[in-house]
């Protein structure tokens, strides 16, 4: 006895749709699977007429000057077509941008009010009148060589040359001087962080990649915390115990971790460093210092 066929669904169905272009109703197939109608004209002529250009023009007026004109609208990026020309468009962003209260300046020299463009913001309504200012400024004197200069335009100006204001920017006049960090602790610094980085092979102790230039020596317990200890209990606030070569990456992030023990959390500085660090030498250091 021979099995019985099988009967599979059908993937297409018949259903009721409205012609886009003579608006007659007919029937079109759609998948069974999906809601998208696969016909969107009842006939090839209607689809034909659709996309003709001579019967997709459209008359409409201008936004600034009024006059109508016809336009064709077969492109998808035209319906929104507002102005008759380029130069229509033109004169009524233009128009519109006048009367935008944020273009109004009033000049710094005559005192006449002008309109500025929105990106800029204008101090002056003409190249005359800017350098009319610019010669009425008074002279100004250097504070690197002492000369006295006159300034060539109305921007704040400090220094006569590029030259003396490289000069003056070094060192403690630099805003970003933050003193020097080899004094600040201690004349043995130097010896011991050269001593560091050779007990420890010139190698980062964290990652244990070699470093290309000097290995980073930095202070397992902050320096900060380990100068007040120090005056306490006459300690060298760089014990060879208490140093550590990192290189630059494993620095930092000892950096961000050390904040926790700076707060007092010492088991939250602990699971932070004991991912990229030995923790036993973090131990060691902490109970040199009693933080242990």
């Amino acid at each position: 006895m021979t099995p019985p066929s099988k009967v599979y669904p059908s993937t297409y169905a018949r259903v009721e749709a409205i012609c886009e272009f003579c608006h007659s109703p007919f029937q079109c197939l759609k998948k069974a699977s999906t809601c998208k109608k696969r016909q969107r004209f009842c006939s090839l002529k209607c689809a034909g007429k659709a996309h003709h250009p001579k019967l997709r023009i459209e008359t409409i007026k201008c936004v600034f000057c009024g006059k109508e004109f016809t336009f064709n609208n077969t492109h998808a990026n035209r319906p929104n077509r507002k102005f008759c020309s380029q130069s229509c468009m033109g004169k009524y962003k233009s128009e519109k941008s006048r009367m935008d209260p944020k273009r109004k300046r009033i000049c710094k020299q005559c005192g006449k009010e002008f309109l500025s463009y929105p990106s800029q913001i204008g101090r002056f309504c003409s190249q005359k009148c800017v350098g009319d200012f610019n010669r009425k400024l008074k002279p100004q004197i250097c504070p690197c060589c002492g000369r006295e200069f006159q300034p060539y335009n109305h921007r704040k100006r400090r220094f006569c040359s590029q030259e003396c204001q490289h000069k003056f920017n070094v060192g403690k006049n630099n805003p970003l001087w933050r003193g020097n960090r080899r004094q600040e602790r201690g004349p043995n610094w130097k010896s011991q962080a050269e001593a560091a980085r050779l007990r420890d092979g010139y190698l980062c102790q964290g990652c244990g990649s070699a470093c290309s230039q000097k290995a980073s020596v930095d202070h397992i317990v902050p320096f900060r915390l380990t100068k007040l200890y120090a005056e306490l209990e006459g300690k060298d606030a760089n014990d060879l115990q208490n140093l550590i070569s990192l290189c630059r990456s494993c620095h930092a992030k000892k950096t961000m971790a050390e904040r926790k023990l700076l707060r007092g959390d010492v088991m939250g500085f602990l699971a932070d460093v004991r991912v990229f660090m030995p923790i036993e030498r973090v131990e060691s250091a902490l109970v040199f210092w009693g933080l242990r």
